[in-house]
């Protein structure tokens, strides 16, 4: 969501409370919309004047712990979810919320016997999972991460977060069954009739990972899925998608991908320079520079400079681009404040 919408949502719950809706949810929904904003203070005495109309309303309780917590006050967090526990000492949410704050404030030991807990209590809660996953992997023990979340996806095979975790951890790890990521994927996706934007990237995440030729056909799968959507992806998963296709020829594939890019685009320099990169060594010279003034179209004008050197470089090699940027000193410069850039980032 982007600012404006997260104003709307404000104005709506706003509006509904006035018309006499005082609902905890509501009142919820209106102080995350307001802190969404970057308004944490107004969020804070929202959520403070929340609880002193409805405190027992644990879910309220939560926001404004964790509330606090961003506001650069874990350790009274901390002291409020303990609080909040002796009044719902059975709420798995605020126990994993305590277990949070623990490690935000370095108390390992503390929150490895809280884990220990909530595991034995609770072993196939899936956020209990997601939970000791988390742990495991933030303390670089990858390996037992992954164990859990193979659990989990036993249990929920639909869960995103758990599946993205997982893709994550595989590739941390150079794991192994790192081919069982896609067909196990693609069962995932043939059981969820609602195929959305956050499975095609993931899918197209695990596509790019899947290099074994005995898999051919679930990569081709694959495609099927995501091409139709190769419109509405951002540019870059457009370009990933094109070249996935043409590594399993997927000629329909990567056809629709390509015209995507060049409806409008490009407009992200990386990809008009991977495709420049790709093509250049099937053209003739004139070919070349047709092909660069096309890519050029649609890349702001501040970023032509830069780019037309890598494209020299690309076409020529070293001695062409040193030619290019000595007869060209603003590109000089811009190349020396992106590299500055790049190296401080």
């Amino acid at each position: 969501m982007v600012k404006g919408d997260f104003q709307r949502a404000e104005r709506l719950a706003h509006r509904a409370m006035r018309e006499g809706d005082a609902s905890p949810k509501l009142k919820r929904q209106w102080i995350q919309a307001i802190n969404q904003q970057g308004k944490q203070a107004t969020a804070l005495t929202r959520a403070r004047k929340a609880i002193q109309a409805h405190p027992e309303d644990p879910a309220l309780h939560q926001l404004y712990i964790r509330l606090e917590a961003s506001a650069g006050r874990p350790g009274y967090g901390l002291k409020l979810a303990n609080l909040a526990l002796r009044k719902w000492p059975k709420s798995t949410e605020l126990k994993l919320l305590r277990l949070s704050l623990l490690q935000e404030l370095g108390r390992t030991r503390e929150a490895l016997s809280r884990l220990r807990q909530l595991r034995q209590q609770e072993f196939d809660n899936p956020s209990v999972l997601m939970a000791i996953a988390r742990f495991y992997r933030s303390y670089g023990r990858r390996r037992a991460a992954l164990t859990v979340i193979k659990h989990l996806l036993i249990l929920q095979p639909e869960n995103h977060h758990a599946r993205m975790l997982w893709i994550n951890l595989i590739q941390e790890t150079a794991h192994l069954d790192i081919t069982e990521l896609l067909p196990t994927l693609l069962v995932a996706v043939r059981n969820n009739p609602n195929f959305s934007f956050r499975d095609a990237a993931e899918l197209l995440q695990v596509l790019k990972l899947t290099t074994d030729p005995a898999f051919a056909s679930a990569c081709w799968e694959a495609l099927e899925l995501l091409y139709p959507l190769t419109n509405r992806l951002p540019e870059k998963d457009q370009l990933a998608l094109f070249i996935q296709a043409e590594r399993c020829n997927h000629n329909h594939a990567a056809h629709c991908a390509l015209s995507a890019i060049l409806t409008s685009g490009p407009r992200v320099p990386m990809v008009a320079s991977t495709l420049f990169n790709k093509t250049m060594g099937t053209l003739s010279d004139n070919q070349s520079k047709q092909l660069a003034q096309r890519l050029l179209k649609h890349i702001p004008q501040s970023q032509h400079a830069t780019l037309q050197a890598q494209f020299a470089q690309q076409a020529e090699g070293p001695p062409s681009c040193a030619n290019y940027y000595s007869c060209n000193p603003k590109a000089t410069a811009h190349s020396f404040r992106s590299s500055a850039v790049s190296k401080s980032s």
